[in-house]
């Protein structure tokens, strides 16, 4: 007689069919030529000039046509939305503040990512700091909510929206560190790592 699998087998298939399927993925698609430098300067058009920096996060210096003195750090980091992988740019000027936030590549569900575009979402960030972490406001159960924390460094979440726009966030977050801690010698820690234990984080 052939034995029925157990729920707990189902599962456990699954996961491995699951990883099997993204490593696939990994190697073969997620890799593909990106230009991240036409990227900054279609985002910016007073940038003229860029260099890339460091790897991981991918970073560049780029500078700008009206004082060749100025230039900014630009940084790519993801974090995973609701559906999918958001890619995020982040400029931060000599200053320490941040001057641009673009997202580049998403696939989230148009319904609730139309919310993000039409609240102007990564508009929030311009002047932030990065000397302290970014959190976001209206966020209660999720890593990275500024609830019970006494700070200006936040951005409202999008109504609606609330798992897009941590994700966001906490991109931004990983820019912002990474170029702090290697440049400004700011040793900031993303917010979005530290532990959560609601019905949002599990979802």
């Amino acid at each position: 007689m052939k034995k029925k699998l157990t729920i707990r087998e189902i599962y456990l298939a699954f996961l491995a069919i699951s990883l099997l399927l993204f490593g696939v993925y990994s190697i073969f698609f997620s890799h593909e030529a990106e230009d991240y430098e036409s990227i900054i300067y279609k985002t910016n058009s007073n940038i003229i000039k860029t260099e890339e920096i460091k790897k991981s996060p991918l970073t560049f210096k780029a500078y700008t046509k009206d004082d060749p003195d100025q230039f900014y750090f630009v940084t790519f980091t993801e974090a995973v939305g609701y559906q999918s992988t958001i890619e995020v740019m982040t400029m931060i000027d000599k200053e320490g503040n941040i001057e641009q936030v673009e997202v580049i590549k998403e696939g989230e569900t148009p319904a609730f990512f139309d919310k993000v575009k039409s609240g102007k979402f990564v508009h929030k960030f311009m002047g932030l700091s990065i000397f302290e972490p970014i959190y976001i406001d209206n966020a209660k159960g999720y890593a990275g909510s500024s609830e019970g924390i006494n700070t200006k460094n936040k951005v409202d979440a999008i109504g609606g929206a609330t798992i897009s726009s941590a994700a966001i966030t906490k991109a931004v977050n990983d820019g912002t560190t990474s170029v702090g801690d290697k440049y400004f010698d700011n040793h900031a820690v993303n917010p979005f790592y530290e532990l959560a234990f609601g019905l949002n984080e599990l979802a």
